[in-house]
């Protein structure tokens, strides 16, 4: 009977149970860090008497811890006999692609969902009791944490994708990687657009969107039945591709980029 070469529900465990029994002790005192820190926020929030903290706080410690933790999360392959090492384990690159990802996403989502809301229990139960104010509970299925959650998972991808790709730094260069890309698309969109819509330009950068029609200087607009398309579904469109596609298309790259890593 052949060994399956892509998945393997054992190779599988055996690789997640090494890493939380490499990470577990690191992981956890990293969090308690962010908790503590988290807990003094709150407490400042509790002096000043001001309410809303939960309506940033659970988003910004949630993207901002998880997007360190993607890119910590192939620090081992840093050095040379680290990686050697790694790619030497009994497992498919399948696998140990998607056990980081579940540990950097899944996994953290849900213990740092838990541990903000004891954490917060806390700070609540602190506020009223050295400055008798309370800042409330947080919810997390409000549309403006759901829509936190979304970036967060989206995020995650291309700083997973950052810590296959960069050896060193990897979420400084991750940052100034998309920082050029975004900038670049932009650049490349602009020029397309003049170069197409090139009739609808005075001069070199002045759009001017009117032609000449029988004569008259006539303005030009998209129909009405698409002006009312992108109205009522536009956003859904930027969204769906920026939390949805993109994110998707990014965790195929890191996977065949770990595999390239390892031939």
């Amino acid at each position: 009977m052949e060994t399956n070469q892509f998945f393997s529900t054992d190779r599988f465990k055996h690789l997640l149970a090494r890493e939380f029994a490499i990470n577990k002790k690191t992981a956890f005192l990293g969090l308690m860090a962010l908790m503590l820190i988290m807990l003094l926020n709150m407490l400042v929030w509790a002096r000043n008497r001001e309410l809303g903290f939960h309506e940033f706080g659970y988003g910004f410690f949630l993207i901002t811890s998880g997007c360190i933790l993607a890119s910590l999360s192939f620090t081992e392959m840093d050095k040379a006999y680290g990686k050697q090492f790694y790619l030497l384990l009994p497992a498919s690159h399948f696998e140990k692609f998607l056990s980081k990802w579940l540990i950097t996403a899944i996994c953290y989502f849900v213990v740092f969902t838990l541990s903000y809301f004891v954490f917060s229990f806390i700070g609540k139960l602190l506020g009223q009791t050295f400055f008798d104010f309370d800042i409330g509970q947080p919810n997390i299925f409000t549309e403006q944490n759901i829509l936190f959650i979304q970036v967060f998972f989206a995020l995650q991808t291309m700083y997973l994708l950052g810590a296959v790709y960069f050896r060193k730094h990897a979420i400084f260069k991750t940052m100034l990687s998309s920082f050029l890309v975004t900038i670049g698309s932009i650049l490349i969109g602009g020029l397309i657009f003049r170069i197409v819509m090139f009739d609808l330009f005075d001069g070199m950068y002045q759009f001017s969107p009117t032609m000449e029609i029988n004569g008259k200087m006539t303005p030009v607009q998209p129909s009405g039945d698409f002006q009312k398309f992108m109205r009522l579904n536009g956003e859904n469109i930027v969204r769906f591709w920026g939390l949805y596609i993109i994110p998707a298309v990014l965790l195929v790259v890191g996977y065949f980029k770990l595999k390239e890593t390892e031939l």
